[in-house]
């Protein structure tokens, strides 16, 4: 709890006056991938990191993420676009938690309280092709929007 109030006294003291958008953030940098996130919610921003950062010689990773909760989440799904050099490629939504299946430990969260998730994920692919990839993510919990992010990736 200690080091989420060193981080808001931290964005206090640096970020004087108002913030029209949250800064982009590095999540990782290796030889042939970068990533990167900015908040598109005006009141929230995260923390996130993803380990290893190398997709071609590993099939697992782990991902961390902290934030402060604005809402309950009591329902909440997942909508995605994917964009290949500003050409729009992919659309994919899914419900995360639903008030009878609440799959997660966030699920049922209420506002106020800080979640951190430390999650191992996989992803099925063996090469990805070399550009600039931007991923717009939104949250929705119970018919409104709960958060927004945008992530870019760069794979040479």
């Amino acid at each position: 709890m200690g080091n989420v109030l060193a981080f808001v006294f931290s964005l206090c003291l640096l970020c004087p006056g108002e913030m029209k958008e949250w800064p982009t953030h590095s999540i990782c940098k290796s030889e042939h991938l970068e990533l990167y996130y900015r908040s598109c919610d005006p009141f929230q921003d995260y923390g996130v990191s993803i380990s290893p950062c190398d997709i071609y010689s590993h099939e697992r990773y782990n991902m961390q993420l902290g934030l402060i909760l604005r809402h309950n989440i009591n329902t909440l799904r997942v909508n995605m676009k994917l964009f290949r050099y500003g050409i729009y490629i992919l659309d994919y939504g899914q419900p995360i938690c639903e008030i009878d299946d609440q799959r997660f430990s966030f699920c049922g969260r209420k506002k106020g309280e800080f979640v951190y998730i430390d999650h191992p994920f996989s992803i099925p692919l063996k090469s990805l092709p070399k550009g600039e990839y931007l991923i717009e993510m939104e949250l929705f919990g119970e018919d409104k929007n709960i958060s927004c992010v945008n992530l870019t990736l760069l794979a040479t």
